[in-house]
């Protein structure tokens, strides 16, 4: 994934987590934590690259969990 592709992501999902967060009330609702945690993978495997020199060698990390 290009390092622009994977800032795109990153940002939308944030954008959907703050955005479910505040219609559902609450930071705790399974749905919003699933989010959170799609875009935890996604901002671990960004700073793995970045610290790899922006190499796409760092690994298999799954971003297909269902939302």
């Amino acid at each position: 994934m290009e390092k622009k592709q994977l800032m795109e992501t990153i940002e939308r999902l944030r954008s959907e987590m703050v955005e479910l967060a505040e219609i559902k009330g609450s930071m705790l609702d399974d749905h919003v934590i699933a989010i959170s945690q799609k875009l935890d993978r996604f901002l671990t495997y960004y700073q793995m690259r970045m610290q790899l020199g922006g190499k796409n060698t760092v690994g298999t990390i799954s971003f297909s969990k269902a939302v």
